[in-house]
């Protein structure tokens, strides 16, 4: 009688093995590096932009100068999005190399910004507590770039501190938050 040489491996695994294995060459050669560079519409380099491959799980953010690299199909459509910019996507068609300008999302881009507690999606006459719309008419008084800071003073209990400067500009919102005679607040 004659022994199998390879007594682990069996004809349907051998199978399942070079079906998946194909599988991966098609999409290594359907792939390509794709690389480039994230600006603003004054031509500043935007750090931190998500760059993500639309209908996938595929994604990754830019360096400190704006820079990204990312795999994706030569037919992907890749996603740029970043906070206080509308999101663009861009069809790769085979390209290797792009350079992407974000510009800034507009007052009459938004509706009206509903502020609620804890991230409640209902209407405001649905809540059972209050709610305060801010119209967009009302952002642009202060003419300023941060969204955040736009705010401040508009909505009651709601206290806006500026920790950074520009449209990414970091803001600190205390809502209906404790406070103290003495100003310690931070603990």
């Amino acid at each position: 009688m004659k022994e199998n040489a390879w007594p682990v491996f069996k004809p349907g695994l051998i199978k399942v093995s070079l079906l998946c294995l194909s599988f991966s060459f098609y999409f290594i050669a359907n792939s390509q590096t794709v690389s480039g560079t994230v600006s603003d519409d004054t031509g500043k380099k935007l750090s931190d932009v998500t760059v993500a491959v639309k209908g996938s799980t595929m994604g990754v953010v830019t360096d400190s100068l704006g820079r990204f690299r990312i795999n994706a199909p030569s037919d992907a459509t890749l996603i740029f999005s970043y906070v206080g910019f509308n999101p663009q996507e861009v069809p790769v068609s085979g390209r290797s190399s792009f350079d992407v300008m974000l510009s800034t999302i507009t007052p009459q881009d938004l509706g009206e910004v509903v502020i609620t507690a804890l991230g409640i999606n209902k209407q405001a006459r649905g809540l059972g507590y209050s709610a305060t719309n801010v119209k967009p008419d009302e952002l642009t008084i202060n003419r300023t770039p941060n969204l955040m800071n736009a705010i401040q003073g508009k909505v009651a209990g709601v206290n806006i501190s500026s920790l950074g400067t520009g449209p990414a500009g970091t803001s600190k919102i205390r809502i209906r938050g404790k406070s103290s005679i003495g100003g310690k607040n931070d603990r």
